[in-house]
Protein backbone atom coordinates (compact mmCIF):
# COMPACT_ATOMS: atom_id res chain seq x y z
CA UNK A 1 0.00 0.00 0.00
CA UNK A 2 1.48 3.48 -1.01
CA UNK A 3 2.41 4.88 2.29
CA UNK A 4 0.65 8.80 0.51
CA UNK A 5 -2.74 6.43 1.19
CA UNK A 6 -2.82 6.55 5.10
CA UNK A 7 -1.52 10.45 4.99
CA UNK A 8 -5.02 11.02 3.82
CA UNK A 9 -7.53 12.76 6.16
CA UNK A 10 -9.80 10.69 7.85
CA UNK A 11 -12.84 11.94 6.37
CA UNK A 12 -11.56 10.94 2.57
CA UNK A 13 -10.27 7.45 4.12
CA UNK A 14 -14.12 7.48 5.84
CA UNK A 15 -15.88 7.90 2.98
CA UNK A 16 -13.63 5.15 0.98
CA UNK A 17 -14.15 2.80 3.33
CA UNK A 18 -18.12 3.41 3.16
CA UNK A 19 -17.80 1.99 -0.08
CA UNK A 20 -15.61 -1.32 0.31
CA UNK A 21 -17.24 -4.59 0.49
CA UNK A 22 -16.70 -6.25 3.55
CA UNK A 23 -14.29 -8.79 3.01
CA UNK A 24 -11.90 -6.16 1.63
CA UNK A 25 -12.79 -3.93 4.47
CA UNK A 26 -11.40 -7.04 7.22
CA UNK A 27 -8.08 -7.48 5.18
CA UNK A 28 -7.56 -3.73 5.14
CA UNK A 29 -7.80 -3.39 8.83
CA UNK A 30 -5.10 -5.61 9.74
CA UNK A 31 -2.52 -3.48 7.55
CA UNK A 32 -2.63 -0.70 8.90
CA UNK A 33 -3.69 1.14 13.07
CA UNK A 34 -4.87 4.03 11.81
CA UNK A 35 -7.19 1.97 9.03
CA UNK A 36 -8.60 -0.63 11.38
CA UNK A 37 -10.48 2.54 13.49
CA UNK A 38 -11.28 3.71 10.18
CA UNK A 39 -12.64 -0.11 8.78
CA UNK A 40 -14.12 -0.78 12.20
CA UNK A 41 -16.81 1.76 11.90
CA UNK A 42 -18.15 0.29 8.37
CA UNK A 43 -17.32 -3.37 9.80
CA UNK A 44 -19.55 -3.06 12.46
CA UNK A 45 -21.97 -0.52 11.02
CA UNK A 46 -24.89 -3.01 10.05
CA UNK A 47 -24.80 -6.03 11.51
CA UNK A 48 -27.65 -8.72 11.12
CA UNK A 49 -26.04 -12.56 12.39
CA UNK A 50 -28.16 -14.93 9.89
CA UNK A 51 -27.77 -18.00 12.67
CA UNK A 52 -27.90 -18.08 16.36
CA UNK A 53 -23.77 -19.47 15.81
CA UNK A 54 -23.08 -16.08 14.15
CA UNK A 55 -24.75 -14.75 17.05
CA UNK A 56 -22.73 -15.83 19.64
CA UNK A 57 -19.94 -15.06 17.94
CA UNK A 58 -21.13 -11.13 17.12
CA UNK A 59 -22.53 -10.81 21.02
CA UNK A 60 -19.36 -11.74 22.60
CA UNK A 61 -17.20 -9.61 19.68
CA UNK A 62 -19.48 -6.62 21.06
CA UNK A 63 -19.42 -7.65 24.50
CA UNK A 64 -14.83 -7.89 24.34
CA UNK A 65 -14.33 -4.50 21.87
CA UNK A 66 -16.68 -1.29 22.70
CA UNK A 67 -15.13 0.37 19.93
CA UNK A 68 -16.68 -2.34 17.56
CA UNK A 69 -19.83 -2.33 19.89
CA UNK A 70 -19.70 1.91 19.31
CA UNK A 71 -19.73 1.70 15.61
CA UNK A 72 -22.86 -0.85 15.30
CA UNK A 73 -25.64 1.63 14.17
CA UNK A 74 -28.37 -0.84 12.49
CA UNK A 75 -29.06 -4.44 14.25
CA UNK A 76 -31.49 -6.89 12.92
CA UNK A 77 -31.96 -9.59 14.69
CA UNK A 78 -34.20 -12.62 12.62
CA UNK A 79 -33.09 -16.20 13.62
CA UNK A 80 -35.63 -18.43 14.73
CA UNK A 81 -34.57 -17.52 18.41
CA UNK A 82 -37.02 -20.45 20.23
CA UNK A 83 -34.08 -22.98 18.61
CA UNK A 84 -31.17 -22.21 20.86
CA UNK A 85 -30.27 -21.99 24.48
CA UNK A 86 -32.28 -19.38 25.79
CA UNK A 87 -31.32 -18.36 29.23
CA UNK A 88 -27.27 -18.40 28.00
CA UNK A 89 -28.46 -16.83 24.86
CA UNK A 90 -30.27 -13.81 26.44
CA UNK A 91 -28.01 -13.11 28.79
CA UNK A 92 -25.10 -12.62 25.98
CA UNK A 93 -27.27 -10.68 23.91
CA UNK A 94 -28.03 -8.84 26.87
CA UNK A 95 -24.46 -8.06 27.71
CA UNK A 96 -23.87 -7.25 24.03
CA UNK A 97 -26.92 -4.21 23.96
CA UNK A 98 -25.40 -2.74 26.92
CA UNK A 99 -22.59 -1.16 24.87
CA UNK A 100 -24.77 -0.38 21.88
CA UNK A 101 -24.82 3.48 22.95
CA UNK A 102 -24.20 4.49 19.24
CA UNK A 103 -27.45 2.42 17.91
CA UNK A 104 -29.86 4.17 15.62
CA UNK A 105 -32.08 1.20 14.08
CA UNK A 106 -33.18 -2.10 15.69
CA UNK A 107 -34.86 -4.21 13.46
CA UNK A 108 -36.58 -7.25 15.94
CA UNK A 109 -37.87 -10.10 14.46
CA UNK A 110 -37.34 -13.11 16.33
CA UNK A 111 -39.19 -14.65 19.65
CA UNK A 112 -41.31 -11.83 21.76
CA UNK A 113 -39.98 -13.26 24.89
CA UNK A 114 -36.39 -12.43 23.80
CA UNK A 115 -37.07 -9.02 23.02
CA UNK A 116 -37.22 -8.56 26.94
CA UNK A 117 -33.38 -8.37 26.41
CA UNK A 118 -33.74 -4.77 25.16
CA UNK A 119 -36.97 -3.67 26.92
CA UNK A 120 -35.09 -2.09 29.83
CA UNK A 121 -31.88 -0.09 28.05
CA UNK A 122 -31.84 3.49 26.60
CA UNK A 123 -30.56 3.71 23.00
CA UNK A 124 -29.98 7.34 23.02
CA UNK A 125 -29.93 7.49 19.64
CA UNK A 126 -32.19 4.82 18.24
CA UNK A 127 -34.99 6.18 15.95
CA UNK A 128 -36.21 3.78 13.73
CA UNK A 129 -37.60 0.11 14.98
CA UNK A 130 -39.26 -3.04 14.39
CA UNK A 131 -40.34 -4.83 17.62
CA UNK A 132 -43.26 -7.82 18.18
CA UNK A 133 -46.26 -6.90 20.15
CA UNK A 134 -45.40 -8.08 23.73
CA UNK A 135 -46.11 -6.77 27.46
CA UNK A 136 -42.44 -5.40 27.36
CA UNK A 137 -43.49 -2.95 24.35
CA UNK A 138 -44.65 -0.20 26.93
CA UNK A 139 -41.28 -0.75 28.97
CA UNK A 140 -38.85 -0.25 25.66
CA UNK A 141 -40.67 2.72 24.14
CA UNK A 142 -40.83 4.84 27.25
CA UNK A 143 -37.27 4.22 28.06
CA UNK A 144 -36.66 5.51 24.09
CA UNK A 145 -39.34 8.22 23.53
CA UNK A 146 -37.41 9.43 20.69
CA UNK A 147 -38.20 6.83 18.74
CA UNK A 148 -39.43 8.68 14.83
CA UNK A 149 -40.25 4.81 12.55
CA UNK A 150 -41.92 2.67 14.83
CA UNK A 151 -43.42 -0.86 12.92
CA UNK A 152 -45.23 -3.18 15.66
CA UNK A 153 -45.25 -6.65 14.41
CA UNK A 154 -48.41 -9.42 14.42
CA UNK A 155 -47.58 -12.19 16.52
CA UNK A 156 -49.63 -15.08 14.85
CA UNK A 157 -49.22 -17.15 18.68
CA UNK A 158 -50.05 -13.91 20.77
CA UNK A 159 -53.43 -12.61 20.73
CA UNK A 160 -53.70 -8.90 20.45
CA UNK A 161 -55.06 -9.03 24.06
CA UNK A 162 -51.35 -8.94 25.19
CA UNK A 163 -50.83 -5.64 24.67
CA UNK A 164 -49.57 -3.79 28.06
CA UNK A 165 -52.30 -1.13 29.08
CA UNK A 166 -49.49 1.23 30.19
CA UNK A 167 -49.22 2.24 26.28
CA UNK A 168 -51.77 4.85 26.73
CA UNK A 169 -49.61 6.95 28.64
CA UNK A 170 -46.95 6.82 26.63
CA UNK A 171 -45.33 9.76 24.67
CA UNK A 172 -43.28 9.51 21.83
CA UNK A 173 -43.29 13.24 21.01
CA UNK A 174 -40.80 11.93 17.85
CA UNK A 175 -43.01 10.21 16.12
CA UNK A 176 -44.16 10.34 12.03
CA UNK A 177 -44.10 7.24 11.05
CA UNK A 178 -45.92 4.27 12.52
CA UNK A 179 -47.33 0.54 11.68
CA UNK A 180 -48.68 -1.97 13.51
CA UNK A 181 -52.15 -3.21 14.73
CA UNK A 182 -55.11 -1.43 15.28
CA UNK A 183 -55.24 -1.50 19.25
CA UNK A 184 -51.73 -0.23 19.32
CA UNK A 185 -52.43 2.47 17.26
CA UNK A 186 -55.40 3.93 19.27
CA UNK A 187 -52.93 3.77 22.49
CA UNK A 188 -49.94 5.38 20.87
CA UNK A 189 -50.75 7.34 18.07
CA UNK A 190 -53.26 9.78 19.67
CA UNK A 191 -49.89 10.90 21.94
CA UNK A 192 -47.96 11.77 19.11
CA UNK A 193 -47.47 14.11 15.81
CA UNK A 194 -47.42 10.84 13.40
CA UNK A 195 -47.80 12.16 10.11
CA UNK A 196 -48.02 8.65 8.24
CA UNK A 197 -49.99 5.78 10.08
CA UNK A 198 -50.68 2.06 9.01
CA UNK A 199 -52.99 -0.20 9.99
CA UNK A 200 -52.81 -3.82 10.22
CA UNK A 201 -56.11 -6.07 10.62
CA UNK A 202 -55.45 -9.21 12.80
CA UNK A 203 -55.08 -11.78 9.87
CA UNK A 204 -56.30 -14.28 12.32
CA UNK A 205 -59.71 -13.65 11.47
CA UNK A 206 -59.79 -15.19 7.90
CA UNK A 207 -59.93 -18.92 9.21
CA UNK A 208 -62.17 -17.95 12.00
CA UNK A 209 -64.93 -16.24 9.59
CA UNK A 210 -64.37 -19.36 7.01
CA UNK A 211 -65.94 -21.68 9.86
CA UNK A 212 -68.91 -19.13 11.12
CA UNK A 213 -69.86 -19.11 7.39
CA UNK A 214 -69.89 -22.79 7.03
CA UNK A 215 -72.54 -22.93 9.95
CA UNK A 216 -74.27 -19.90 9.45
CA UNK A 217 -77.36 -21.53 7.51
CA UNK A 218 -78.20 -24.07 10.88
CA UNK A 219 -78.22 -21.39 14.03
CA UNK A 220 -78.47 -17.84 14.55
CA UNK A 221 -75.82 -17.81 16.80
CA UNK A 222 -72.40 -18.00 14.15
CA UNK A 223 -74.48 -14.71 13.10
CA UNK A 224 -73.44 -12.93 16.12
CA UNK A 225 -70.05 -14.22 16.14
CA UNK A 226 -69.65 -13.46 12.72
CA UNK A 227 -70.64 -9.96 13.53
CA UNK A 228 -68.11 -9.97 16.40
CA UNK A 229 -65.27 -11.00 14.37
CA UNK A 230 -66.17 -8.61 11.89
CA UNK A 231 -65.80 -5.22 14.20
CA UNK A 232 -62.13 -5.77 13.67
CA UNK A 233 -62.26 -2.32 11.98
CA UNK A 234 -61.65 0.21 14.79
CA UNK A 235 -64.54 3.21 14.44
CA UNK A 236 -62.72 4.38 17.76
CA UNK A 237 -59.42 4.45 16.00
CA UNK A 238 -60.83 6.64 12.70
CA UNK A 239 -62.44 9.03 15.39
CA UNK A 240 -59.11 9.60 17.38
CA UNK A 241 -57.29 10.31 14.32
CA UNK A 242 -59.57 12.32 12.98
CA UNK A 243 -59.64 14.31 16.47
CA UNK A 244 -55.73 14.42 17.50
CA UNK A 245 -54.29 14.34 13.93
CA UNK A 246 -55.26 16.85 11.77
CA UNK A 247 -51.21 16.92 10.39
CA UNK A 248 -51.56 13.67 8.82
CA UNK A 249 -50.04 13.04 5.38
CA UNK A 250 -50.64 9.27 4.92
CA UNK A 251 -53.64 7.22 6.10
CA UNK A 252 -52.85 3.37 5.45
CA UNK A 253 -55.26 0.33 6.19
CA UNK A 254 -53.76 -3.07 5.63
CA UNK A 255 -55.54 -6.74 5.44
CA UNK A 256 -59.32 -5.30 4.54
CA UNK A 257 -59.92 -8.47 3.24
CA UNK A 258 -61.15 -9.37 6.82
CA UNK A 259 -64.25 -7.14 5.50
CA UNK A 260 -65.56 -9.68 3.06
CA UNK A 261 -67.68 -7.97 0.34
CA UNK A 262 -71.72 -8.78 0.45
CA UNK A 263 -71.90 -8.43 4.48
CA UNK A 264 -71.94 -4.14 4.10
CA UNK A 265 -68.92 -3.78 6.60
CA UNK A 266 -66.62 -2.48 3.70
CA UNK A 267 -68.92 -0.45 2.79
CA UNK A 268 -69.80 0.86 6.07
CA UNK A 269 -65.93 1.01 6.44
CA UNK A 270 -65.88 3.81 3.79
CA UNK A 271 -68.78 5.54 4.77
CA UNK A 272 -66.93 6.00 8.20
CA UNK A 273 -63.35 7.01 6.65
CA UNK A 274 -65.73 9.64 4.42
CA UNK A 275 -66.49 11.62 7.83
CA UNK A 276 -62.73 11.09 9.21
CA UNK A 277 -60.92 12.43 6.26
CA UNK A 278 -63.55 15.32 6.48
CA UNK A 279 -61.13 17.00 9.69
CA UNK A 280 -57.74 15.45 7.99
CA UNK A 281 -57.28 18.55 6.17
CA UNK A 282 -53.59 17.40 5.02
CA UNK A 283 -54.11 14.12 4.08
CA UNK A 284 -52.53 13.46 0.26
CA UNK A 285 -52.96 9.37 0.65
CA UNK A 286 -55.22 7.10 1.89
CA UNK A 287 -54.99 3.41 1.62
CA UNK A 288 -57.29 0.15 2.04
CA UNK A 289 -55.63 -2.99 0.96
CA UNK A 290 -56.51 -6.68 1.01
CA UNK A 291 -53.44 -9.49 1.63
CA UNK A 292 -55.06 -11.76 -0.55
CA UNK A 293 -53.28 -12.89 -3.85
CA UNK A 294 -54.87 -10.25 -6.20
CA UNK A 295 -57.86 -11.03 -8.53
CA UNK A 296 -58.82 -8.65 -11.15
CA UNK A 297 -61.85 -6.71 -9.77
CA UNK A 298 -65.53 -6.65 -10.72
CA UNK A 299 -67.21 -3.55 -12.80
CA UNK A 300 -69.40 -3.57 -9.38
CA UNK A 301 -66.14 -3.27 -7.42
CA UNK A 302 -64.68 -0.26 -9.22
CA UNK A 303 -68.14 1.61 -9.31
CA UNK A 304 -68.27 0.83 -5.53
CA UNK A 305 -64.52 2.84 -5.25
CA UNK A 306 -65.21 5.41 -7.54
CA UNK A 307 -68.29 6.32 -5.21
CA UNK A 308 -66.18 6.56 -2.11
CA UNK A 309 -63.47 8.31 -3.64
CA UNK A 310 -65.41 11.17 -4.88
CA UNK A 311 -67.11 11.11 -1.68
CA UNK A 312 -63.86 11.26 0.42
CA UNK A 313 -62.46 13.77 -2.12
CA UNK A 314 -65.78 16.11 -2.00
CA UNK A 315 -64.44 16.35 2.21
CA UNK A 316 -60.83 16.17 1.82
CA UNK A 317 -59.62 18.95 -0.41
CA UNK A 318 -56.14 17.65 -0.35
CA UNK A 319 -56.51 14.03 -1.15
CA UNK A 320 -54.57 12.79 -4.18
CA UNK A 321 -54.24 9.72 -3.91
CA UNK A 322 -55.95 6.30 -3.10
CA UNK A 323 -54.95 2.98 -3.59
CA UNK A 324 -58.04 0.67 -2.60
CA UNK A 325 -58.89 -3.15 -2.83
CA UNK A 326 -58.90 -4.24 -5.67
CA UNK A 327 -55.61 -2.95 -6.30
CA UNK A 328 -56.62 0.32 -8.45
CA UNK A 329 -54.68 3.13 -8.32
CA UNK A 330 -56.94 6.15 -7.65
CA UNK A 331 -55.62 9.82 -9.23
CA UNK A 332 -57.21 12.85 -8.58
CA UNK A 333 -56.99 15.22 -11.10
CA UNK A 334 -58.59 19.56 -10.94
CA UNK A 335 -61.55 19.41 -8.90
CA UNK A 336 -63.14 16.20 -7.79
CA UNK A 337 -62.37 14.61 -10.88
CA UNK A 338 -60.36 11.36 -10.36
CA UNK A 339 -59.55 8.41 -12.80
CA UNK A 340 -58.61 4.83 -12.12
CA UNK A 341 -54.84 3.02 -13.04
CA UNK A 342 -53.41 -0.35 -12.09
CA UNK A 343 -51.19 -0.47 -9.17
CA UNK A 344 -48.98 -2.81 -11.25
CA UNK A 345 -47.60 -1.68 -14.43
CA UNK A 346 -49.59 -4.25 -16.04
CA UNK A 347 -50.55 -2.89 -19.61
CA UNK A 348 -53.26 -5.35 -20.02
CA UNK A 349 -55.04 -4.16 -16.10
CA UNK A 350 -54.39 -0.44 -17.18
CA UNK A 351 -56.58 -0.57 -20.38
CA UNK A 352 -59.33 -2.80 -18.90
CA UNK A 353 -59.55 0.16 -16.09
CA UNK A 354 -59.27 2.54 -18.12
CA UNK A 355 -61.95 1.35 -20.80
CA UNK A 356 -64.29 0.65 -17.59
CA UNK A 357 -64.12 4.30 -16.60
CA UNK A 358 -64.31 5.69 -20.90
CA UNK A 359 -67.62 3.38 -20.39
CA UNK A 360 -68.87 4.77 -17.64
CA UNK A 361 -68.07 8.44 -18.22
CA UNK A 362 -69.76 7.61 -22.15
CA UNK A 363 -72.67 5.94 -20.64
CA UNK A 364 -74.40 8.88 -18.51
CA UNK A 365 -72.18 12.01 -19.71
CA UNK A 366 -74.80 14.14 -17.72
CA UNK A 367 -74.05 12.78 -14.60
CA UNK A 368 -70.49 13.46 -15.34
CA UNK A 369 -70.30 16.38 -16.98
CA UNK A 370 -66.42 17.93 -16.43
CA UNK A 371 -65.17 14.31 -17.12
CA UNK A 372 -67.18 14.24 -20.68
CA UNK A 373 -65.45 18.03 -21.67
CA UNK A 374 -62.47 16.29 -20.41
CA UNK A 375 -62.94 13.48 -22.31
CA UNK A 376 -63.68 15.80 -25.59
CA UNK A 377 -60.51 17.27 -25.26
CA UNK A 378 -58.52 14.50 -24.80
CA UNK A 379 -60.07 12.11 -27.56
CA UNK A 380 -61.43 14.63 -29.88
CA UNK A 381 -65.44 15.18 -30.18
CA UNK A 382 -66.19 12.76 -32.74
CA UNK A 383 -64.75 9.40 -31.14
CA UNK A 384 -66.39 10.46 -27.88
CA UNK A 385 -69.22 11.00 -29.69
CA UNK A 386 -69.28 7.13 -30.88
CA UNK A 387 -68.20 6.07 -27.43
CA UNK A 388 -71.62 7.83 -26.00
CA UNK A 389 -73.39 6.75 -28.82
CA UNK A 390 -72.01 2.80 -27.63
CA UNK A 391 -72.58 3.09 -24.25
CA UNK A 392 -75.68 4.90 -24.61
Amino acid sequence: MPPEFTRLPVEILDAIASEVPLANLLALCRTNRGLYRVCLRWIYHNVSPSTPTYGVGLFKTLIANKQAANSVRVLTIHFPTREILFKSFARLMQKAASNLISLESLYYCASPDLFSVFAHFHFPRLRDCFIPISTEMATFLSRNPRVAELFVLLDPQRPLTAVNPDLASLSLPALRDFSGPGNVARAIVPNSEVAVVTISWDLRIEDEYTEVLAAISTTQEPLQKLHNLLQVWDTDLLFAIKDYLPHLTHLDFRNLSSLPPGTGELEAFYDTLETAVASLPNLLVLACISHYEHVPPAPADLAREFRAVRAWGARSPALRACLLTSNTMWLRDTGNMWHPRASSPDKAEMQWRLGWFIGLIAGAPTQFPDYADDMVEVLGPEAWATLVDENS
